[in-house]
């Protein structure tokens, strides 16, 4: 619900001085962000505008940047529920909100935090806005590579053979210091975590001969 305050801060105060806001599994509302973040941004594209008319330095005003990050589709939807009998409807609190606490009418009343109801939201962002809304999902039992760029998002890297990422709604701040399982300790708090991950490079195949 952090993201809910989230929205009412940067509504209600337009010159809040923030480089980074970073929701994380949001459970605002796709037009409650429509309504109060998009245009926080664009009144701080307009006070550049304004800035450059007046002769003064453009940069010197604050471009907030805005992070969402989302669990993997498929963890989502599977996320299983507390009990042993494993009666109760599987989904996170995001698809338990979409789907059983609320009625949406529209997609613009669905959750924010999903990443499939962020991504369909964008069809309505401004581009002059763009550049500054990264959506981020975290991937699900990915192997890891032979590349040097795998992402560790933990405090301690476990060197398993699968990257260790948030697959459940309660992991993506987890951090529990001193314990033995230091698995679950990620970084929630560095730039990695809520950036995109560097590309790949790419590789080439050479097609087998014919015969």
């Amino acid at each position: 619900m952090g993201a809910i305050v989230a929205c009412e801060l940067l509504q209600r105060f337009r010159a809040l001085p923030v480089d980074n806001v970073v929701f994380e599994a949001a459970a605002c509302s796709v037009s409650n962000f429509k309504t109060n973040v998009i245009p926080f941004l664009e009144e701080q594209n307009l006070q550049v505008q304004v800035a450059t008319l007046k002769g003064k330095d453009p940069a010197n005003v604050v471009k907030t940047h805005i992070y969402n990050l989302c669990l993997h589709d498929d963890a989502e939807n599977a996320e299983k529920n507390p009990g042993e009998l494993d009666l109760s409807q599987r989904g996170s609190l995001l698809t338990w909100i979409d789907t059983l606490y609320q009625s949406p009418e529209s997609e613009n009343d669905r959750t924010f935090g999903r990443w499939v109801n962020a991504i369909l939201a964008t069809d309505d962002f401004p581009d002059n806005i763009l550049d500054r809304i990264t959506i981020k999902e975290f991937g699900r039992d990915r192997l890891r590579d032979r590349h040097k760029n795998v992402p560790i998002y933990t405090v301690e890297d476990d060197a398993g053979p699968r990257i260790v990422e948030p697959t459940k709604h309660g992991d993506m701040t987890r951090y529990e210091p001193g314990v033995a399982k230091r698995k679950s300790n990620f970084k929630f708090w560095s730039k990695e975590y809520r950036e995109r991950e560097p590309k790949r490079p790419k590789t080439s195949m050479t097609p087998a001969p014919t015969r």
